[in-house]
């Protein structure tokens, strides 16, 4: 006759125990991991006795139970919808400074080209964000939990609209208007990611099939990219390559046996070594072309030998008017292009080294502090979405630096909350799901044990009940808060 496992912490059996640590894993606010595990606890208790006493086995009742439960990681999520805690200042404070210095090096860069920028534009970039990242905030990151019905619809409406409006820019005569769609889908790229989370998320147990059919959809949207930019996929592939191995690692598609976990980095991992490999054999010598620039064919090496050697006569404070190059001393304006791409190498010509120095640790911040997020997450959900945002922040600023300080020159994105005005709304939207994730760090403090209800009754902070309706559960959550009046009283 089967006996349930018991758990050492309690009496209940041990399977009821795993599913409530997967419950509460996915509950960010730590305060009401006791009161949801007693409560849920209690409800599978009578729901087994219900079982048992219709003499249904024991190991059936307990199986039945956890399988009318639901699945715990959706039935936490479901929970962890609920709360609404802090927000990581250091965070703000770090994009904060970075958007003032944005301001400042625009201002020097369009005075160097004879432009004067546009205060109104950047301003209403910048409170559109704003906007953006509160309202991410707002509907929280858990909104990405959705079925795979959804999901898929989600998925098929951004592909067509990323397929889209390139198409329309390539027939629309290259109009103002027509440029603008294109460069509202090319900054729409940088949201791939964190919608991929919900992608995955729908898949949960649905062994290697699942995870291919991840994979696949992963190549469509890459593939469609490529119908705007070529390096536009280079860079959104990293982050959904991370949430993808961050899926793996979690066992989230849940592989049957360890052969298919392996078939599985090795399913992402082969092909891009080949590609890696093929690039390099045709890519004209890249890595001899870094150390060399003038061997590069049809004059290519130039923007390289370009880029170094303004840098190479910029000082650490102050302006540089004349530049040290191969072919002699030579004004910047002659030697260097007037290109936005080019923002942070202008911006160390004008100021000096020591702007780099500034904007560099405050990126280093920003993707510091969304590792550290990433790192406190129990919630399998909270891990794949922080990880997504870090990994498309990370690239967006490597990428940038490196083509400003001549190494590998590619068009890269904007500097995120540096450059642009599109480039600005769409990453402090990513910030706000990344706020989002770690936002509920603040409630963990130690609370009282009692406090005083309506009634003038002492009770617990924080009750969870849950009640059963057919084959639905009812899950609420009370809090008590302290009679301010009452206690107001007694003092005087």
């Amino acid at each position: 006759m089967y006996e349930p496992k018991l758990s050492r912490e309690s009496a209940v059996p041990q399977e009821f125990t795993e599913y409530l640590s997967q419950v509460c894993q996915q509950i960010r606010w730590k305060k009401a991991h006791p009161s949801v595990r007693r409560e849920l606890s209690g409800h599978m208790e009578d729901q087994m006795a219900e079982y048992c006493s219709a003499g249904i086995p024991p190991e059936e009742a307990v199986s039945k139970t956890i399988k009318e439960m639901g699945d715990p990681i959706q039935v936490g999520t479901g929970l962890d919808r609920s709360y609404r805690p802090k927000t990581d200042k250091g965070l703000l404070l770090a994009v904060g400074l970075l958007l003032v210095a944005g301001w400042l090096v625009q201002s020097v860069y369009y005075q160097s080209v004879d432009e004067i920028i546009s205060p109104v534009s950047l301003l209403i970039s910048i409170a559109l964000g704003f906007c953006g990242m509160l309202a991410a905030i707002r509907v929280d990151y858990t909104v990405l939990a959705v079925s795979r019905k959804t999901g898929m619809i989600g998925y098929t409406l951004y592909n067509v609209l990323i397929f889209m409006l390139p198409i329309m820019y390539r027939f629309g005569g290259h109009s103002f208007f027509s440029f603008s769609l294109f460069s509202c889908a090319v900054h729409l790229f940088l949201l791939f990611p964190l919608a991929y989370c919900g992608v995955v998320y729908s898949f949960r147990g649905k062994g290697l099939s699942g995870f291919l059919f991840c994979g696949a959809m992963a190549a469509v949207s890459l593939f469609l990219m490529l119908t705007a930019s070529f390096s536009a996929p280079a860079l959104v592939l990293i982050p959904s390559l991370a949430v993808l191995i961050m899926a793996v690692k979690l066992d989230w598609f849940g592989f049957d046996a360890k052969r298919e976990k392996v078939s599985a980095y090795l399913l992402m991992f082969i092909p891009l070594t080949v590609i890696f490999c093929v690039f390099l054999a045709m890519g004209w010598r890249p890595v001899s072309i870094i150390m060399d620039p003038s061997i590069a064919p049809r004059g290519k090496g130039y923007i390289y030998i370009a880029i170094r050697s303004v840098l190479g006569s910029s000082q650490w404070i102050g302006p540089t008017d004349v530049v040290v190059t191969p072919w002699g001393e030579q004004p910047i304006e002659q030697i260097l292009p007037h290109n936005p791409d080019l923002l942070l190498t202008w911006t160390i010509v004008r100021l000096g080294w020591w702007t780099l120095c500034v904007i560099i640790p405050l990126a280093l911040f920003v993707c510091l502090k969304g590792i550290h997020i990433l790192r406190k997450q129990s919630g399998a959900l909270g891990k794949m979405v922080s990880c997504a945002v870090v990994f498309t922040f990370a690239v967006q600023f490597l990428c940038f630096i490196q083509a400003n300080l001549g190494l590998v020159f590619m068009v890269p994105y904007p500097f995120p909350f540096l450059q642009g005005n599109r480039s600005i709304v769409v990453n402090l939207i990513l910030l706000g799901f990344l706020l989002s994730v770690g936002q509920r760090w603040g409630l963990d403090e130690a609370a009282p044990a009692l406090v005083n209800d309506s009634a003038g009754r002492r009770t617990k902070p924080v009750t969870v009940s849950a009640q059963r309706y057919g084959k639905e559960i009812d899950i609420s959550l009370k809090i008590f808060l302290p009679n301010v009046r009452e206690n107001h009283t007694d003092h005087q």
